[in-house]
């Protein structure tokens, strides 16, 4: 690997590639899902502050990699119906809703899954911290969260701001996931365009310390 730094995201057991330099970037909270064994002298980022883990951290840099897909797009259907769902990291999770009719989503393309969003007029998302709540309000479909780790709607978006628009964390603020859905578009653009300047950062940040690793 010579002087190369390889980033890991939490989910990574160690250092499999043996690298001199590893960044960790916490995509969840350390340990929530998946064992967390990390190595020494690692250097942490998140992807927000519901992962990171500031005892073990000290308080990691920002680090989002935001691009919008531009697939998903409300393509203004009269005839939506029925129901879409997806799992993903949501495994544990009690399912809630009528599977009857439902489609399940993972696994598909993001063309299939954009065709479901515009046609079916409610997704059920199992996991919370997945952009596809803001893609199924995109295109126009009511998306809801299924709430387990906050403990409420005001809780779930004061900590991940990408859900302020077009979600309902439960099943209580359809009403505010349908009136805001046009908002998440210029939301995620806004994002999109302040992820550039956490990457600028990063290289700084990670040059700067491993460049005196090497030096020292």
């Amino acid at each position: 690997m010579g002087d190369a730094i390889v980033v890991y995201p939490e989910v990574v057991q160690g250092n499999p590639l043996g690298a001199k330099y590893v960044v960790r970037w916490l995509l969840n909270k350390p340990g929530l899902l998946h064992p967390f064994r990390p190595t020494s002298g690692e250097m942490y980022f998140k992807a927000g502050n519901f992962s990171d883990d500031p005892s073990l951290t000290g308080g990691a840099p920002l680090l989002t990699a935001w691009q919008i897909n531009p697939v998903y797009s409300n393509r203004g259907s009269v005839n939506r119906s029925g129901t879409c769902y997806m799992i993903r990291k949501g495994r544990d999770r009690d399912i809630v809703h009528d599977l009857r009719g439902s489609v399940c989503l993972d696994e598909k393309s993001h063309a299939e899954i954009a065709d479901a969003f515009n046609s079916t007029d409610t997704f059920y998302c199992y996991d919370e911290m997945t952009m596809y709540a803001q893609y199924a309000a995109l295109c126009g479909c009511l998306s809801i969260v299924i709430p387990k780790y906050f403990a409420s709607h005001d809780d779930y978006i004061a900590t991940r701001r990408i859900a302020r628009f077009g979600v309902s964390y439960g099943f209580d603020h359809f009403d505010h996931a349908r009136a805001t859905q046009h908002l998440v578009a210029g939301l995620l653009e806004e994002m999109a365009c302040e992820s550039d300047a956490t990457i600028d950062r990063f290289v700084d940040l990670t040059q700067r310390r491993f460049a005196g690793a090497q030096s020292g």
